[in-house]
C-alpha cells in the first residue's frame, strides 16, 4: 500500500499545489497511511484506492475527463470508510458544528435583531464560536480514539 502513496507523491508533484487540493490528494494519502497502519486487508477497498491512484495518474497525464467520475469515488470510498471503519477526514467535525453553530446563531441573531437590525452578526458570531468549539472537541476525540485520517 505505502508504493500507492510513492505515485500519488509525483503525480502529486506533477499536478502543482492548486490541483492537488482540489481532488484532495493529501487526504487520499492520510486515508491509505490509516489503512496500512491499521493492516486494513478489505480487498475491495483496496481495489478502490488503486482505482483512485490509477485514475490521478491519468489526470495527471492530461485526462481532466476523468475528474468527475475521481471525485465521485473517492466520495463513495470516504463514505465507505466511514460506514465500515468509523474513519473519517481531519477538519469533518469541524465543519459539521460549524455549519449546524451558523444555523443556530442566526436564529438568536434574528432575537437580537428586534433590539437592532445591525445585532444580527452577534448571533452568527456566537454561533460559529460555539459550533468552532464542539467540532474540535469532537475533533481531538475521534483522535484519540485513531479514527481521523
Amino acid at each position: 500500500m505505502l508504493d500507492l502513496i510513492d505515485n500519488i507523491v509525483i503525480v502529486e508533484k506533477k499536478l502543482g499545489e492548486k490541483e492537488s487540493r482540489k481532488l484532495q490528494i493529501k487526504t487520499l494519502k492520510n486515508l491509505i497511511k490509516k489503512a496500512h497502519k491499521n493492516n486494513i486487508k478489505d480487498e475491495e477497498l483496496i481495489m478502490k484506492i488503486k482505482k483512485l491512484s490509477n485514475d490521478l495518474r491519468l489526470i495527471s497525464e492530461g485526462r481532466k475527463d476523468l475528474r468527475k467520475s475521481y471525485n465521485k469515488n473517492f466520495q463513495s470510498l470516504k463514505e465507505e470508510v466511514k460506514k465500515n471503519y468509523g474513519y473519517v477526514p481531519k477538519g469533518t467535525y469541524i465543519g459539521i458544528y460549524l455549519s449546524i453553530g451558523v444555523a443556530l446563531g442566526s436564529g438568536i441573531g434574528v432575537v437580537f435583531t428586534s433590539i437592532n437590525p445591525a445585532l444580527i452578526s452577534i448571533g452568527i458570531g456566537l454561533g460559529i464560536s460555539i459550533g468552532v468549539a464542539i467540532g474540535s472537541s469532537k475533533e481531538k476525540e475521534a483522535e484519540k480514539d485513531g479514527k481521523l485520517y
